[in-house]
């Protein structure tokens, strides 16, 4: 059993400090430096082997950094910042919730982590300045910095593999992928996984790409799509959000779905089962991205020197009429 005062010997604070920190003391005023040298010292002395629930409350940002434009008509955002909120409010957490990294890094208090919630572009002097202010960090949904923070994730590649497999095994080669760029500045995984397969199995790559993940973009994609001389038979859309739009156009035009093409979708957003028809989604369990989130975040602050922690949440396919579900 490791002892509070070996701790503090260790660390060279006072036993009270390190006592009440421990204790999760939440009137305790010690500044981050104390804090994560006593975190240290107490994990490297194998303190949280006979501890494994102590939970230390700790100061934290939340960063939402979520383009409005962008995810205006996204109801994916709309609900994990929610349920993150949400969650927070239950956790031991004192947060302060930032919308973009500069406000942040310009802030004096002391911050023992942070969950970003989205990606804005940032350089990476300013992700390293972030990593030099507040080591402990999980993005949620993407990473820009995996060599200096945690991240959970939905598993997008997943998702689409899935899709394209199903579409194969029944007889579907036409496959059009459609998308956005977005605001990440990274390569949409969605984008990179669909590619992939078409030019392993040596097929036409039928890439849709827009903007931003808006029904005007999907609206858009679409009508560029019905310009082509041959319409393919299936699509994988990145979200639906753009699914909306993209079922506007093709209504528009009276291309029967499914009868003339069929779609896939991703999110599982509450609009999915009104559209005409219902779509075909992925379902993201937010809720669970959210729950590995704090978790992950305070492990991160229990653990300051451990490896960094990337995860992925596989998504269920949740079939309607856009593509039936296939009956034997």
């Amino acid at each position: 059993m490791v002892a509070i005062k070996d701790i503090a010997k260790a660390a060279g604070y006072s036993q009270s400090t390190v006592s009440r920190l421990l204790s999760d003391d939440t009137s305790l005023s010690i500044s981050t430096e104390a804090k994560d040298k006593i975190l240290q010292v107490a994990n490297e002395m194998g303190y949280w082997k006979n501890n494994p629930n102590v939970r230390i409350s700790a100061k934290i940002a939340l960063l939402i950094l979520i383009n409005p434009t962008e995810h205006l008509h996204d109801r994916y955002y709309e609900q994990l910042v929610d349920l993150i909120g949400k969650a927070l409010d239950e956790s031991d957490f004192h947060v302060s919730t930032f919308h973009n990294l500069t406000d942040l890094l310009a802030d004096r208090s002391t911050y023992q982590g942070f969950i970003a919630v989205g990606y804005e572009k940032s350089t990476d002097a300013q992700l390293e300045k972030l990593h030099q202010k507040i080591p402990a960090g999980v993005f949620i949904d993407v990473n820009p910095a995996p060599q200096s923070f945690d991240s959970v994730q939905p598993n997008l590649r997943l998702a689409i593999d899935d899709a394209y497999q199903r579409l194969r095994e029944r007889g579907y080669y036409r496959i059009a992928f459609v998308g956005a760029i977005g605001s990440k500045g990274q390569p949409d995984p969605r984008q990179l996984e669909y590619e992939l397969l078409v030019n392993r199995d040596h097929l036409e790559k039928l890439s849709y790409v827009g903007e931003n993940f808006t029904i005007q973009t999907g609206h858009q994609l679409g009508q560029a799509v019905l310009q082509e001389e041959k319409l393919p038979i299936a699509f994988i859309v990145a979200s639906d959000t753009l699914s909306v739009g993209l079922l506007q156009a093709f209504n528009e035009a009276r291309v029967n779905v499914p009868a003339d093409t069929v779609l896939i979708s991703i999110n599982d957003s509450d609009i999915a089962s009104y559209l005409s028809p219902p779509l075909t989604t992925y379902r993201i369990d937010q809720a669970t991205v959210v729950r590995l989130t704090i978790q992950t975040l305070q492990d991160a602050i229990n653990h300051p020197h451990r490896s960094h922690i990337h995860q992925f949440v596989d998504l269920e396919l949740v079939f309607r009429k856009s593509f039936p579900k296939q009956v034997n």
